[in-house]
């Protein structure tokens, strides 16, 4: 956020900042009673109503089918060490400085005069906060809105939050490996590995069909009693050829 002083706050265009949110430390010295301190209310967007014998109409609603709201609208004026801004609070943000709704005060209470000001409302002369402030446009002019109220405790939560931006050179952390621990296997190797050992064994599957295995030929020529069926079978055909 921007945090100025109340002087700087006022030597701004509040039309070229309507879209900027500023915030400044001051103390309220003044509310201002001769413009009321509530009106009657949309229960949906809180705008201004209007009575119509006995309705009431919002401009963005229509016709109200329940009754009005009270809705806090308040002028003030709030000053620090380098001078005074005017300024306008509505609703909830009223509500959080008084822990009370509006309703309560104009039904339950009784203060139905809006240009009487409550005592709770009087109490807030004197009361110094944070003001988070936004130039919003009302009719033909430009109101210094307080959205919203911050205690001295609470002022870091108007600081922005620091992006950080990754940067493309910057090289990820390698995670470190046990020297006696293979490297964890991915998907893709694994079915590299199968791939592999696949065609090796149709490879040796293929050729023991295309030859006789060695180890066969080797017991077969190296067996005494076959070698000594052949000698006999040669000697039997000498003596028939010899008689």
């Amino acid at each position: 956020m921007n945090r100025l002083m109340v002087a700087e706050l006022r030597s701004l265009n509040p039309y070229q900042n309507q879209d900027i949110k500023f915030t400044t430390k001051a103390t309220i010295t003044e509310i201002d009673a001769q413009q009321g301190w509530f009106y009657n209310a949309c229960p949906r967007c809180y705008r201004r109503v209007k009575q119509s014998g006995t309705s009431w109409w919002c401009d963005t609603h229509g016709y109200l089918t329940t009754i009005p709201i009270s809705w806090y609208k308040i002028n003030g004026r709030i000053e620090d060490s380098t001078g005074g801004l005017n300024i306008v609070m509505l609703g909830k943000t009223v509500q959080s400085l008084v822990n009370k709704p509006c309703s309560m005060l104009t039904i339950q209470e009784g203060y139905t005069d809006p240009n009487l000001i409550p005592p709770l409302l009087d109490q807030l002369k004197g009361m110094s906060k944070i003001f988070l402030i936004q130039f919003r446009p009302r009719s033909a002019f430009i109101d210094a809105t307080v959205i919203k109220t911050f205690d001295d405790d609470e002022s870091q939560m108007l600081l922005p939050t620091p992006s950080i931006e990754s940067s493309k050179d910057t090289i990820p952390p390698v995670a470190s490996l046990d020297p006696e621990t293979p490297p964890p296997e991915t998907k893709k190797s694994l079915k590299k590995q199968l791939f592999v050992t696949e065609s090796i064994t149709e490879e040796i599957e293929l050729s023991c069909q295309q030859h006789p295995s060695s180890t066969e030929i080797q017991t077969s020529s190296a067996d005494p009693s076959k070698k000594r069926k052949e000698s006999r079978s040669e000697e039997k055909g000498k003596k028939i050829k010899h008689g």
